[in-house]
């Protein structure tokens, strides 16, 4: 049996809602103030962004000029912004603070991005295109909490500082918000999930014989995509005993 490929979902693209540009100058000042430990020193502010945002970096830089800059941060050098991480405020109060209001701020933004999904567009869309909804099967369940348990042991090919709701949304071909409200339930196929285990950014492991340990969450990890997907990609949701397309329910 031929083994199942990986599906890629297209970036967003399109107009910049209210909610997203709030979502951006909040990650933008957190980006300025060192508060992200896994980002890797010398990243791009516009790389940065596009990540977070999920969306191609030039779209990141046609906005960025238009975007509120903190104060004495000239707009127009945004994209010339490198990442420096200040350990000395990663324990502080204000980075807990600023932490929060991103938390508040992706769940608005996330929502409006189910919103865009939701409004009709004049031009047929492809089959392909369309994010996956609805409940999650035993399988699926346990093919993400193993893709979660290997991005935080740092045993998959992904940059540095990816995150790991992006990754699992792109993995599972469905929303952000989709995976944000499971991850939100704090367990998963069984198991407790860490606090704040959305927000966690990739960090490659570079001990001895991490690639030993790459190629074994590889092999597991096609093992179980392939309980979940048939030979064409499809995910298959096994109900009663018996297996269904991808189209589904939404979820509640």
């Amino acid at each position: 049996m031929a083994l199942p490929t990986t599906i890629l979902f297209a970036h967003r693209s399109g107009s910049w809602s209210t909610e997203e540009e709030a979502y951006a100058v909040a990650l933008i000042q957190s980006f300025l103030l060192g508060y992200y430990p896994t980002v890797l020193p010398g990243t791009s502010l516009r790389v940065f962004l596009a990540d977070k945002l999920d969306c191609l970096p030039m779209r990141i830089s046609k906005k960025l000029a238009q975007l509120h800059a903190p104060d004495a941060v000239n707009p127009k050098h945004f994209g010339r912004l490198r990442y420096v991480c200040d350990p000395s405020v990663l324990h502080g109060i204000k980075r807990q603070a600023a932490r929060d209001e991103l938390d508040l701020l992706v769940v608005s933004f996330d929502r409006s991005v189910e919103v865009q999904r939701a409004t009709p567009i004049p031009r047929p869309l492809k089959p392909s295109a369309s994010a996956r909804a609805g409940p999650w099967s035993d399988q699926e369940q346990d093919y993400t909490y193993a893709m979660i348990s290997y991005f935080i042991q740092g045993h998959l090919g992904l940059p540095d500082g990816t995150s790991l709701r992006a990754h699992l949304s792109r993995q599972l071909g469905c929303t952000p918000m989709r995976v944000s409200k499971k991850l939100s339930l704090a367990t998963l196929a069984g198991h407790a999930l860490p606090h704040r285990v959305g927000t966690l950014g990739f960090v490659a492991n570079v001990e001895a014989g991490a690639a030993t340990g790459r190629n074994d969450a590889r092999v597991h990890l096609v093992q179980l995509r392939s309980d979940c997907y048939d030979d064409a990609g499809l995910v298959l949701f096994p109900i009663n005993g018996a297996a269904t397309s991808r189209t589904c329910s939404q979820d509640t």
